[in-house]
């Protein structure tokens, strides 16, 4: 990874993260699912501002369905 970019998440990530951490410590983590939605939504944010959307390109089959065929007739002639 870029150090540049890597630096630059890191202080953006500790920005965010520091109000979250200080309003947990007045709270006295008394609701843990609360804190933990904020930690996530944090981390996504930066993420997605500091390194940019995410990239889904669509996924290709590993196994084609012919060669899925092949496995099963090979199965098939074992059990036999």
């Amino acid at each position: 990874m870029d150090p540049l970019v890597s630096s630059e998440y890191e202080t953006e990530i500790g920005t965010r993260l520091v109000p979250v951490i200080e309003k947990s410590k007045q709270e006295n983590l008394e609701n843990v699912e609360k804190l933990w939605e904020e930690v996530v939504e944090a981390f996504n944010e930066t993420s997605e501002a500091v390194l940019g959307p995410v990239k889904s390109e669509p996924t290709k089959e590993l196994i084609s369905d012919a060669k899925w065929r092949l496995v099963e007739d090979c199965d098939n002639k074992n059990e036999r």
